[in-house]
């Protein structure tokens, strides 16, 4: 197999054999389906074995004949494809056989709260044939698959209604009697299918793959079980899917909610699952901060996931408290900053999403620990931590080091110590929660303070300090968590963003600006001005919480639209090029599935005050109308704004418990029992209510 992150056609959209997107997935499979029909033209597999990355598996194409005439799926006249992850449909037809209508559904299974069914690498076609003339018809399928297969490892077997061919590990076949041959480069697998007058033949493919350390390998530990499993669970997993696309946040902007489902990929298609571990990829292993941006839709539709990573992380973590760079598989530097301060965020973040305070009481040791090692960071105990090498956060290359502070691991430092003082008031450790905010209020302190009395603003954002003392007047998109977290004052949060409009460009906000001229990569290249999706998203994010979502709406739509459709590609690529907004770095980056964290809980202002009560306060305009899931740990609630005339709200509760709804509209109309609150450049109008299980509530202004 040829590890994915070298094929070059997949990178950019250049080649003539350009990569367009994989709609097909799930923890164990992708699948390409091309906007001009043709169906699995790249397979990416997502092996079960630590260290390693995605792999492309194959290629493959369709073939369909009537009555003697043969098409390859890409050579009808007339295709219709609809493509939008996780789903793909396509119906194909020809003057060249008349009457006949071919219609396709794919998918590879996904389910949320259950990773079982996302781990089963198994991609699944279901095609109707339909003969719309007087006459019989003599049709067949055909899968080509080009895969490289030793002929003397070829077998065939009949599981589960289906008869497939290939090896030990992979199988490919339909639902009736096949024939096969082997074709350059692969094999091809035919099964033909006689259609009466005016009626439908139904025709089910799999392709599936095993490996005895996968996650599903206990339930199917070969092949056949495999097969038969997937065709028991065949309808179910469509309904699986068709609910799992229903739990996803949806607002009043089409291009975002397209985009939302895009990038969820790539957290989904980078989730390695095994029989004994589970990570979110960076590259091809679990890093605490690549992990934390991705697995935002983890804390909400796989939470016992995202719990199985804290804990594998705490695993490893050593005497002095650091957490290791990566884990699964083992990198260790020796003094990261942010790989901490990340690891007790997603703890914190746990607890305030669940309200699980045994999880965190069971975890207080090693989150303590980790807090120890990062004060230790505070090399002359003024404030700061002090980076010491250029392993300070993720800006880790060439060019950075010599800095002594920046904006994101000192406010993440901030947001930590935070966090920390409250969940050691929830556990009743008092001495913790002493130092923990003398140390917070000192830091605060400090960081916040002028440049001229040591501190990092500067009178319009904040900058870097420089061991040195050089001056830094580059803008830089990271310090956007000191807003999203809280630890700056209000009253600077409007001046940050306004400092941050020269580096808005068509395609997203570059991550610095102006470049560095001493530094390890070219002006609008990696670090030194790239547009990086993760960072816009989380930025886009700070925007929303902080009440400037005109910037939030921007960067979601700007970005998207450059990195999915400008190039056609839709790879939710590492970073675009600050200068012409060409994809470039990885062509899958997993942390930019934190696109469903700036919708949920950023544009739709979703925040659990409690494990009974939640806060929904969109930052969408009175004047605009949409239905939404809101799923949270409980369940889901349906919301319905509509402008129709007055601005009405409806909220109906699927839970199986009461909750308490503190809901606040984006309006400066009043309703009844209402509030206004001024949250940065919105006003709102907040009511609080209680729902009990099937209960809907309506609210005016």
């Amino acid at each position: 197999m040829t590890p994915f992150t070298t094929l070059a056609s997949c990178i950019t959209g250049k080649t003539d054999d350009a990569c367009t997107g994989y709609p097909v997935g799930n923890f164990g499979i992708a699948a390409e389906i091309t906007p001009n029909g043709r169906v699995f033209s790249r397979i990416l597999y997502n092996p079960p074995v630590l260290g390693s990355g995605l792999e492309e598996l194959a290629r493959g194409e369709f073939m369909f004949s009537c009555d003697g005439v043969e098409l390859a799926d890409t050579d009808f006249e007339n295709r219709q494809v609809s493509r939008l992850f996780p789903e793909a449909t396509a119906a194909y037809s020809d003057s060249r056989m008349p009457g006949l209508l071919i219609s396709a559904s794919f998918l590879a299974p996904i389910k949320a709260y259950d990773a079982l069914p996302c781990s089963i690498p198994a991609l699944l076609a279901d095609f109707e044939l339909a003969n719309d003339s007087d006459t019989e018809k003599r049709t067949s399928a055909t899968f080509k698959f080009y895969l490289d297969i030793n002929p003397d490892k070829i077998t065939m077997i009949n599981s589960g209604g289906f008869w497939l061919i290939g090896t030990a590990k992979t199988k490919i076949g339909f639902n009736g009697p096949i024939s096969w041959k082997g074709i350059n480069g692969g094999i091809q697998v035919t099964c033909n299918r006689i259609i009466s007058p005016r009626s439908k033949s139904k025709l089910r493919f799999i392709l599936a793959c095993h490996d005895p350390a996968g996650f599903y390998a206990d339930l199917c530990p070969d092949i056949p079980a495999l097969a038969e499993h997937i065709s028991t669970n065949w309808d179910q997993f469509a309904l699986d899917r068709a609910e799992f696309i229903g739990l996803l946040p949806r607002t009043h902007d089409d291009q975002v909610n397209r985009y939302l489902r895009w990038y969820l990929a790539a957290g989904i298609l980078l989730t390695r699952i095994t029989r004994k571990h589970v990570l979110t990829m960076g590259y091809c292993e679990l890093n605490q901060r690549d992990s934390f941006w991705t697995s935002w839709p983890h804390l909400v539709l796989w939470p016992d996931l995202e719990r199985r990573m804290i804990e594998e992380s705490a695993e490893f973590q050593r005497d002095n408290g650091k957490i290791p760079t990566t884990v699964l598989s083992l990198i260790d530097r020796a003094d990261d900053i942010d790989i901490n301060e990340y690891f007790n965020l997603r703890i914190a973040r746990y607890y305030e999403w669940t309200g699980d305070l045994d999880f965190v009481s069971g975890l207080w040791p090693s989150f303590k620990r980790s807090m120890a090692y990062l004060e230790s960071m505070d090399k002359d105990h003024d404030g700061y931590l002090d980076q010491c090498s250029y392993w300070g956060d993720w800006k880790d290359v060439w060019g950075v080091e010599g800095r002594k502070a920046a904006p994101h691991f000192e406010f993440l430092w901030l947001a930590v110590l935070r966090s920390a003082k409250e969940l050691a008031k929830k556990l009743h450790d008092t001495d913790a929660a002493k130092r923990y905010t003398e140390l917070y209020e000192r830091s605060c302190a400090v960081i916040n303070a002028d440049i001229s009395d040591g501190g990092l603003w500067n009178g319009s954002f904040y900058t870097t300090l420089w061991y040195d003392g050089r001056e830094d007047n580059h803008v830089q998109e990271d310090q956007f968590v000191g807003p999203l977290y809280g630890v700056v004052p209000r009253e600077r949060i409007s001046s940050i963003w306004k400092s941050l409009e020269p580096n808005m460009t068509d395609w997203g906000v570059r991550d610095t600006y102006p470049y560095r001229e001493r530094f390890s990569h070219e002006g609008g290249d990696y670090h030194n001005g790239g547009v990086w999706p993760f960072l816009n998203f989380a930025d886009a994010f700070a925007r929303f919480v902080t009440g400037y979502p005109e910037g939030g709406w921007q960067i979601l739509k700007r970005v998207g639209e450059w990195d999915f459709e400008k190039w056609g590609d839709y790879m939710p690529a590492e970073f675009l090029n600050g200068n012409t907004g060409e994809n470039d770095g990885k062509p899958i980056q997993a942390w930019n599935a934190d696109y469903h964290a700036a919708v949920l809980f950023g544009a739709l202002g979703v925040k659990m005050l409690s494990p009974t009560k939640v806060q929904i306060a969109p930052r969408i305009p009175d004047t605009e109308s949409f239905e939404t899931a809101i799923t949270i740990p409980h369940g889901t609630l349906d919301l319905k704004q509509s402008a129709a005339g007055s601005l009405t709200i409806e909220i109906k509760s699927n839970l199986r418990s009461k909750i308490t709804i503190r809901y606040g509209a984006m309006t400066s109309k009043s309703g009844e029992a209402s509030t206004s609150e001024q949250i940065g450049a919105c006003s709102f109008q907040f009511t609080e209510f209680t729902l009990n299980p099937g209960q809907t509530k309506k609210l005016a202004f």
